[in-house]
């Protein structure tokens, strides 16, 4: 709906003769592609008083030729409804380009959908530390983020030390750690589920129970 209203409103001001000269004819389907924020946001300028809706969309559309962070965040930042799109349409141009995992997942900002994306796409070797950077950058969707790390975890088939090592870490997430504990146990067979009371335990009988009743999800 945001789009269409957008999408009238600029075709209402392109074909509007008194429209500000400034305003850019070609921002649907924008080719040139500014270098820094300054010439975005003075190609854009003409829409910022009249239609901010469309202001918005100059920006997110305006954005592909920007070369650092800094100058994503002062665009995107001003792009009202569009900001979190904004981020991740760069974000999204740039990882087909030798950018930095780390710098791609800054420029996300508080999009959770794309930290996510860029998470999942670069995750961090050590399973806690890539649970540790779920819950500090994929927002809303960080339990999500955790459980396909510790679904990777699992499925490179962790030894008993390494079980051990995750089965200590403290935390919000060990009914999770627990079930793919539990998938471990049950796929693999060298190690057990643990007795005592909590979460964890019974995240993990009720992971062991789940791949059980459905031997076919362990795969080879």
């Amino acid at each position: 709906m945001l789009a269409q209203v957008v999408g009238s409103a600029l075709v209402a001001m392109m074909g509007c003769e008194s429209a500000p000269a400034s305003i850019p004819a070609a921002v649907p389907n924008a080719i040139a592609r500014p270098a820094n924020a300054d010439a975005v946001l003075a190609r854009c300028e003409g829409y910022r008083e009249t239609v901010p809706e469309a202001y918005g969309l100059c920006l997110k559309q305006g954005i592909g030729g920007l070369k650092t962070v800094a100058d994503v965040a002062r665009v995107c930042g001003l792009a009202g409804a569009w900001e979190l799109e904004c981020r991740a349409g760069w974000v999204g141009a740039q990882s087909r380009k030798n950018v930095s995992p780390q710098v791609l997942l800054e420029a996300c900002g508080d999009s959770a959908d794309c930290a996510l994306q860029q998470l999942d796409a670069s995750p961090d070797a050590d399973v806690l530390v890539q649970m540790e950077r779920c819950q500090r950058h994929a927002g809303t969707l960080a339990e999500a983020c955790v459980g396909h790390a510790l679904q990777r975890w699992a499925v490179a088939r962790p030894s008993a030390a390494e079980v051990a090592r995750v089965h200590s870490r403290p935390g919000t997430y060990d009914f999770q750690i627990g079930t793919f504990i539990g998938m471990v146990a049950q796929c693999q067979g060298t190690v057990v589920c643990p007795t005592e009371e909590g979460p964890l335990a019974k995240g993990c009988a009720q992971g062991q129970a789940s791949y059980a009743r459905n031997p076919e999800r362990c795969g080879g």
